[in-house]
């Protein structure tokens, strides 16, 4: 049966992982447990995640570029690698070793199309 493991795989979690997702599923976690996991999950997933575009390491975004972020987002000024407005606030992302580029997470997943990074050009250093 061709394509049967793919459908029948969907939505499940990678071997030795733990779930993501299971708060927004109808099961109960912890206060801050999802994230939890998906901070677990980041850690292994950035030794070898590099950016699309160069090839170098990316690390995790700091709260305070996140919140630049989301006030660039709300005053309408923000636009990703294309050119096209940001409108949606960002709960976490990836930069560019160089400091150059923000790559968001959505989900959990990141997004790593070149297209829809974000330059950090446009907002304020701290």
């Amino acid at each position: 049966m061709a394509g049967a493991g793919v459908e029948g795989s969907r939505g499940a979690s990678c071997p030795g992982s733990p779930p993501v997702g299971l708060a927004t599923r109808g099961f109960p976690l912890r206060a801050g447990a999802e994230r939890e996991i998906r901070r677990m999950i980041d850690k292994e997933l950035l030794e070898i995640l590099v950016c699309p575009e160069n090839r170098t390491p990316l690390r995790p975004a700091d709260e305070a570029l996140v919140g630049r972020l989301n006030e660039a987002v709300a005053g309408g000024g923000l636009r990703n690698r294309v050119g096209q407005p940001v409108t949606s606030r960002v709960e976490e992302g990836l930069v560019r070793e160089d400091g150059a580029l923000f790559y968001p997470i959505v989900e959990g997943i990141p997004v790593l199309l070149i297209d829809e990074a974000i330059p950090l050009d446009q907002v304020e250093p701290p």
